[in-house]
């Protein structure tokens, strides 16, 4: 009677080992890929402000000739300057 009890207690503490060992890893990843999805939505807003500061500047330069030119050429200039954008 008392093994049993004793083994009944080891499959316990075997099965919620396994358990939180299971959760640790669901929470692992799920604030893995949490992470991943954060630095997404950043990395569209770094685009947005891209966008918007190249065609700030080209708004600027150009007095409605050029306009598009201008906007691509700043537009490259920050994409090959921006640090966030290539990581």
């Amino acid at each position: 009677m008392n093994s049993l009890k004793h083994f009944s207690t080891e499959i316990l503490i075997t099965l919620i080992s396994l358990l939180v060992s299971a959760l640790i890893f669901l929470i692992k990843n799920y604030f893995s890929h949490l992470r991943n999805e954060l630095k997404e939505v950043l990395q569209k807003v770094e685009l947005i402000h891209i966008d918007v500061k190249s065609m700030d500047y080209a708004m600027e330069k150009s007095d409605k000739n050029g306009y598009q030119n201008y906007r691509d050429e700043e537009k490259s200039r920050l994409l090959v300057d921006s640090n966030f954008i290539k990581k």
